[in-house]
Parts: structure tokens; sequence; C-alpha cells
């Protein structure tokens, strides 16, 4: 008989199960004098000694009309700093946290087993991935960490409340692969992908993938300002003369020297 509650969580389109049996006699029979056509009667009233039983077909009713679950798995990933540059990371900066959250949700009928791959660069430690069903690797470029999550059977349609992962990254070492350069994966964007898979049909892929770019930024602001300014004077009357190639120039046509000190500084927010 049809498990109702198991065929919701296994099946997703319909199963034909039938079931034959059949008697093959073999020579290690206990007792040889035992004729056994006499008493093997798989039918009552046939006496044959195969069995076919009818078509028995299973369906789930939660597939629609024609029992076959077509699934539409979307997912997006966004930053949620409140910076403008959210995507820029700098060399030291100041907040080093970032909050990202990852969605995933279904505007179709029923998925099964519905898997999330996140794919995070090796240099963000990060952290929330706590209380759900993840598997860790590191990919063969050896450069980003894989988190493949499972979610339970089935993954019915969520469209109006899609399921939220918050991941907590720390980009402190997001510099780390410049510091040997001879390693040659230095690398200036650092990217984060998810994608979400299921294993019955799905109306629509190109939505279950989703990327953030983070750019590092080896940036400083430079400010040059010259110091007492106020106190130089400049003759301009003769400075009128052109040079050009191979121009004879003489002291007099170069004005008074004079000598001024500049203050360089750097508002960051990268050393230089």
């Amino acid at each position: 008989e049809p498990r109702f509650e198991q065929i919701k969580l296994n099946i997703w389109q319909p199963l034909i199960v039938n079931i034959s049996i059949s008697y093959q006699p073999t020579s290690s029979s206990s007792n040889d004098n035992i004729e056994i056509s006499n008493f093997w009667m798989l039918h009552p009233f046939k006496g044959y000694k195969y069995f076919s039983s009818p078509i028995s077909l299973f369906r789930n009713p939660d597939c629609g009309s024609d029992y076959n679950c077509v699934s539409d798995i979307r997912v997006f990933i966004s930053d949620l700093s409140s910076s403008l540059y959210k995507t820029d990371i700098y060399y030291k900066e100041k907040y080093q946290i970032r909050q990202v959250v990852i969605g995933i949700g279904n505007w179709g009928e029923n998925a099964y087993n519905v898997k999330l791959k996140i794919t995070i660069p090796k240099v963000l430690e990060f952290q929330g991935l706590k209380g759900l069903n993840c598997t860790l690797r590191i990919s063969e470029d050896t450069i980003n960490v894989v988190a493949l999550c499972q979610f339970p059977n089935p993954f019915v349609n969520n469209r109006n409340k899609i399921h939220k992962l918050y991941l907590t990254l720390n980009t402190g070492g997001a510099f780390r692969s410049y510091k040997n350069r001879k390693n040659k994966i230095g690398s200036s964007i650092l990217t984060m992908k998810v994608e979400g898979t299921c294993e019955n049909q799905d109306f629509d892929k190109s939505n279950n993938k989703g990327s953030i770019d983070y750019f590092l930024r080896l940036a400083g602001f430079v400010h040059v300002a010259p110091e007492n300014l106020e106190g130089i004077y400049v003759d301009s009357r003769n400075f009128s003369s052109k040079i050009s190639p191979l121009q004879r120039v003489y002291p007099e046509t170069l004005g008074p020297p004079y000598q001024a000190t500049f203050t360089i500084s750097n508002l960051g927010p990268s050393p230089l």
C-alpha cells in the first residue's frame, strides 16, 4: 500500500511498480522425495508457479494534475554593509566585519534534494552555517572554501517567505595573498558565489546563481601643501623666455632662485 507521507517526501514524478514472483527449484532441497509442484500454488485456483501483480501507480498529489513536480529554484546574495562602496575592501580598513545575506526560495512546485553551494575565498574567514546540514571542502585550486548545504524534503513553495542565511565575513586577511608574490595567486578581485540545485526538474535555471565581487583597494589620498608660501616672492618678469632644444640659457633669464618646503600627508585608507 502506498505510504502517502513517504510519497510526499521522496517522489516527485509518477512511479510505476510491477511485482512478479516465480519459483526456481534448487538441488539443496531438504527432502528430494517431496514433489514440490504439489504444494507450490501461488494462485489459489490456477496453480501457476509464477505471479504477476497488477500495475501500481504511485503519484504525489502535491505535484499538480500531471503528478510531475516542476520547481523553480531562485537564489540571491547581498552585502548588508551600509557603505556606498560596500564591495570595496581597503588595506587595514577600519571595519573588517561584513554581513552577507544569502536567500534561496522556490517559486514552483515541490523541490527535492535541494542543495545550496556557497564558494567563499579562503582569505575571507566566515561563520554562520551552524545548525545547517553543510559540508566544507577546499576547492581544487586551493584558493576557495566550498560549503554544500542540503535542505530536507520536500522544499515547498516559499516565495512569500524565502529561506535566508546570514554569514559574517572577516576581511582582515583579504590581502594575505599579496605577501608572497611567488605563489602568483594574488588577485585584485575576490568573488563569492552561490548556486542552488535540485534533483527534479527546474523551470528556469537562470535564476539559481548569484555572486558578489569584492575589489581590493590599495588606495591612499595624498595631500601636498606648501609651507610658508606667503613669505615667498616670485619674480615673474624674467620668465618669458621659452626653452627650446640646444638653446643657450643665460642665468639672468631665469630670475632669482627661491626655496620652498612641502608637506606630504596620506589621509588613507591604505598605506603607501
